[in-house]
């Protein structure tokens, strides 16, 4: 295990040495898993880890002393970037009051959006699509990973991710956690016509991913050529485990 989290550490740096502006977790998670396929990096591991490398986040200094403390935590928009010297020293960390927790890692976006784990269980479909493309599509990837396209932000708005098919058009992920409905066409079309003008591009696609895809919306979508429809599934193996049975001693 303990080549495995070096191997992490190095995968860390080289993703903030790969960009010149602050991430977010979802981000950093897109970028390392599409940039070490077959390392099978756990993502709550990579989580705790960046969270670790902060260097001014106090318990990471006294409970993983061991990881390169490389990284400084913004708490205003939630994202890392590359420490400097300008930066508080280890173990000091002005963003979190005395007695307030460290950043939530696994939840980090309910405590903006206030959804709960709802919201959470939207941002692990993200972050599993935006390392599982090929599962929506043959050929699809993210459209750069410097910066990475996963909540990519134009005009104020973020899309999920932003994604290229095998010919190079540009393709965008909406992903939505309970039922979609016709207004959700909407507002991929308004990501499409922002993305086409920023790229300069005559076509752009759209996927919309949701649990169930009401008949409204596929109405909506039934004249819009580019527009492509998903719907996912939550699925659990139970698998029976053995036992062993220890008899006391008289």
């Amino acid at each position: 295990m303990a080549g495995k989290i070096a191997q992490i550490w190095d995968a860390i740096a080289a993703c903030f040495q790969a960009s010149d502006q602050p991430l977010t977790m979802a981000q950093i998670l897109a970028w390392i898993g599409n940039s070490y396929p077959d390392a099978h990096f756990h993502p709550a591991t990579v989580k705790t880890q960046v969270y670790a490398s902060c260097t001014n986040v106090p318990s990471a200094y006294v409970y993983r002393k061991n990881t390169p403390k490389i990284l400084f935590f913004e708490k205003s928009n939630r994202t890392y970037r590359l420490s400097d010297s300008s930066q508080p020293e280890a173990g000091i960390n002005p963003q979190l009051s005395p007695g307030e927790s460290d950043p939530d890692l696994d939840d980090q976006e309910n405590v903006e959006v206030g959804k709960g784990s709802k919201f959470a269980m939207e941002a692990h479909l993200r972050d599993y699509l935006a390392i599982n493309l090929r599962e929506l599509e043959h050929g699809l990837t993210l459209w750069n990973l410097n910066p990475p396209s996963v909540e990519y932000s134009i005009s104020g708005k973020r899309i999920d991710i932003l994604a290229k098919d095998v010919q190079g058009v540009p393709v965008v992920i909406e992903l939505k956690l309970d039922k979609g409905y016709d207004k959700v066409v909407g507002q991929g079309l308004l990501y499409q016509a922002l993305i086409s003008k920023q790229l300069n591009v005559p076509k752009v696609r759209v996927i919309l991913v949701a649990n169930e895809i009401s008949d409204e919306l596929k109405m909506a979508c039934s004249q819009q050529l580019d527009v492509a429809l998903f719907e996912y599934a939550i699925t659990m193996k139970i698998a029976k485990v053995g036992t062993t049975v220890i008899e006391e001693e008289d």
